[in-house]
């Protein structure tokens, strides 16, 4: 049931779990309730806001609320009986919108509350750990006669969980990127409300080696439609080499328009092969060229034309990170980064013969040759503008630096 429907078990939209053991031809489990998420706990759930994955006789099923405890729920059975953690512990229970100012430093105003922002995935790594992502988001329920309650869509922060850490004490994985380098983020006159922070709609695989991988769509510094209104989104990944303790920064893996080179892409709703495969991960995202929804009130204002499923290989080769670079500091200096007038500086303080390459996204080498000088100036004029990594070998030694060219 959606919200504002018939009540399903007391609850104004209830979490129900099936089990099917043949590949869907019956169902031995059928509209199950535990008691941890029925209706002595929760009001209702929203029919966007749960992930569910397996692994062998591991299931698990994430939920991610507003004015409400965010949880995990496992099974060790495949779905017999489960087991509850808490991810955010919502100040108060059973919560109901305009029933109350919460009010917990007791100075008189309405707090606003950090929860999630309803997008999660819950995933399975191949070795059976279980890992757990969604956005950040700050809520309040000031007005108690106004029959909602605010979300703020400027808020960002991607949002991590794994078994290993102590309930309810997710970390901040990614934010939003600075992408000019000016210490500001730049926005149009409004926010495009999808209903999520502005790092949202998380995924995540893992590779043979344990290596995690995060992708979410972000809202880009200073890339504003033509009206200046709104910012546009990007698909960007994360990527753990430990376990989820530590994070790289973000790389946008968004390719760019073929035609018109430009970075004026939405793109949203990233998906991504749990596994990488051929050392490649492999993602289907919506793209379109102009940042919101299309409502059927004013479908004209959009071109529909544009609206396509983009499947993409990422050679996770070129996921380059400070965590996989070599423990001796790079020799390298690689500037101006990002690279505005076609010319890329390298300075070297060693003396070695060092070639280089530049590899872009999908793991391609598009240009490659050997410095010969302590300072080389490279023309990379004839490169689309993205983002790319530039390696540098002697041999002995690798280093490599992600640089980005607009």
């Amino acid at each position: 049931m959606g919200n504002g429907g018939v009540e399903e078990l007391g609850q104004d939209g209830a979490l129900l779990y099936w089990r099917s053991t043949d590949q869907g031809a019956t169902w031995d489990i059928q509209d199950f309730q535990d008691p941890s998420f029925d209706s002595s706990q929760f009001l209702s759930f929203s029919g966007d806001t749960y992930s569910i994955s397996a692994s062998g006789d591991r299931v698990a099923i994430a939920v991610f609320n507003d004015l409400a405890d965010s949880f995990v729920l496992v099974s060790e059975d495949n779905g017999s009986t489960w087991s509850k953690t808490l991810l955010i512990d919502f100040p108060v229970d059973l919560y109901v919108q305009d029933s109350e100012i919460i009010d917990l430093d007791y100075d008189g105003v309405a707090d606003t509350l950090f929860s999630s922002d309803g997008s999660g995935t819950v995933f399975f790594d191949q070795a059976g750990g279980l890992h757990c992502s969604f956005g950040n988001m700050r809520y309040m329920d000031a007005d108690l006669n106004d029959d909602v309650f605010s979300f703020f869509p400027g808020t960002s922060g991607l949002m991590y969980w794994n078994e290993s850490m102590a309930p309810a004490s997710p970390i901040l994985i990614a934010d939003t990127a600075d992408v000019d380098g000016d210490g500001e983020f730049t926005f149009g006159t409004d926010l495009a409300n999808y209903g999520v922070s502005l790092t949202g709609y998380p995924n995540m695989a893992a590779d043979a080696n344990g290596d995690l991988y995060v992708s979410y769509s972000a809202v880009i510094d200073g890339v504003i439609d033509p009206a200046g209104e709104f910012n546009y989104r990007h698909v960007f990944v994360v990527k753990s080499v430990d376990g989820g303790a530590t994070w790289s920064e973000p790389i946008d893996v968004t390719p760019l328009d073929e035609e018109d080179e430009i970075p004026e892409i939405e793109c949203l709703f990233a998906t991504l092969v749990p596994t990488v495969i051929n050392n490649k991960l492999i993602m289907a995202y919506q793209r379109d060229y102009q940042p919101g929804f299309v409502v059927p009130e004013t479908p004209q204002d959009f071109d529909q034309s544009d609206n396509v499923i983009v499947l993409l290989e990422i050679d996770i080769d070129f996921l380059v990170t400070d965590l996989d670079d070599n423990e001796i500091e790079s020799p390298f200096a690689v500037y101006p980064n990002p690279v505005t007038e076609g010319i890329l500086t390298v300075e070297v303080d060693l003396s070695s013969d060092y070639q280089y390459q530049v590899i872009d996204m999908l793991g391609k080498e598009v240009m490659a040759g050997r410095l010969a000088n302590f300072v080389e100036q490279i023309d990379v004029n004839a490169l689309t503008p993205g983002v790319y990594v530039m390696r540098f070998n002697d041999g002995d030694s690798v280093f490599s630096h992600q640089v980005t060219i607009k």
